[in-house]
């Protein structure tokens, strides 16, 4: 328990003056030999929460503010002849709500003097939790700090086991498609419908557990992989970009578009190619059956970012997904109507966070949609 108190000036003007200063800001109650309280000041009603208790007139022992052992303390601390004074912390009950906790200083002047004393409440509350917050902080940042370097191992551990079992279930794959197309071109002549329909699905079943690997590897490879600081010119890129798409835009009679997307930003080359050709992937599988596909890329600039937009004609997206698109595994088709492994876009969103950027999708169903990321510069 703290002890604070203060000893008030014995001689009158300097007395007067004190408590003039005590009275602007902290609760005051001046009592007589008897300890009866014959003056209070406003802040006393106000810190106390005394509406309907009048301390005028009362003995100092009964305000309703003490606990035992204060009053245990309190009479044989004023009585004492070296002291007179008596100091402590309570907690005291705000108009029976509302905690608060006070330092209290009961000083009583010299008895050759005056026999008055005075009682000073100071409401610490906040003072008091300002010091408790301080004393947790450091423990509180050496928790959070070992929390996080546990996560940094564990996603270690995680990216790693990832690598090495998808290799590891590559070739087991690798097997079991080689001896299934050997078996339907030997034994096409000798296998029935039924038998051909099921080397179909093991044929079907390989190639989209390839697929799931091949994603999965590099989706864990964009955290196991150094992230490199290079230039990156957009035309050149963009030119690469429908070079390599030229085939497939043609095949589904679809156009590309490119407007505004002159510059250079400084991020990893690689990733930044990959979520390009992610979200055009995107726009070809999810097109209209009824219309050519449209995608338009466009871009603007901010101080420190890129915003990048991928515009298109397709199938849309409705509004209660917009959430789960960018979640791993995420597919909002059943395989039978659209192949994929639902990593494309949890891929997209990883490097964008990565370039210090956001992600986000505005679709409207049947329409088309559109992607908008930024890139930091």
């Amino acid at each position: 328990m703290n002890i604070i108190s203060a000893h008030l000036p014995t001689k009158s003007p300097e007395l007067n003056n004190t408590r003039r200063n005590l009275e602007k800001t902290d609760a005051v109650a001046f009592f007589d030999e008897n300890l009866t309280i014959y003056r209070v000041n406003s802040s006393f009603y106000q810190l106390t929460g005394f509406s309907n208790y009048d301390p005028v007139n009362t003995s100092l022992l009964t305000l309703p503010i003490w606990d035992e052992q204060s009053l245990r303390q309190i009479p044989d601390a004023l009585n004492h002849t070296d002291c007179h004074e008596f100091g402590a912390e309570i907690d005291y009950l705000y108009q029976g709500e509302i905690p608060f906790r006070f330092s209290v200083s009961i000083v009583k002047n010299n008895p050759t003097v005056d026999n008055a004393g005075v009682l000073i409440l100071k409401d610490i509350t906040q003072e008091k939790l300002n010091s408790e917050l301080q004393k947790q902080q450091p423990a509180e940042q050496m928790r959070r700090e070992r929390e996080r370097k546990k996560l940094i191992i564990m996603g270690k551990q995680l990216q790693d086991f990832l690598y090495v079992a998808s290799h590891d279930l590559k070739e087991p794959l690798r097997i079991i498609g080689n001896f299934s197309q050997l078996l339907n071109r030997q034994c096409h002549g000798f296998i029935d419908d039924t038998g051909r329909e099921y080397l179909s699905f093991i044929m079907n079943g390989v190639r989209g557990m390839n697929n799931l690997i091949d994603d999965l590897l590099r989706y864990s490879e964009l955290d196991s992989r150094p992230h490199q600081r290079q230039e990156i010119h957009f035309p050149t890129m963009l030119f690469m970009l429908k070079k390599m798409q030229h085939k497939t835009i043609k095949a589904v009679g679809g156009k590309l578009t490119v407007q505004n997307m002159d510059g250079v930003i400084t991020g990893d080359k690689e990733k930044i190619r990959l979520l390009f050709e992610s979200l055009l992937s995107n726009s070809i599988k999810f097109r209209h059956p009824d219309r050519p596909l449209e995608v338009l890329i466009s871009g603007e600039e901010t101080e420190t970012h890129r915003i990048i937009s991928f515009k298109d004609n397709g199938i849309g997206i409705q509004k209660e997904f917009f959430g789960k698109i960018f979640e791993m595994f995420k597919k909002l088709h059943g395989k039978q109507v659209y192949q994929g492994t639902g990593i494309g876009l949890a891929i997209c969103k990883k490097v964008v966070n990565q370039h210090h950027g956001t992600i986000s999708v505005a679709s409207v169903f049947n329409e088309g949609t559109v992607f908008t990321f930024s890139l930091q510069k």
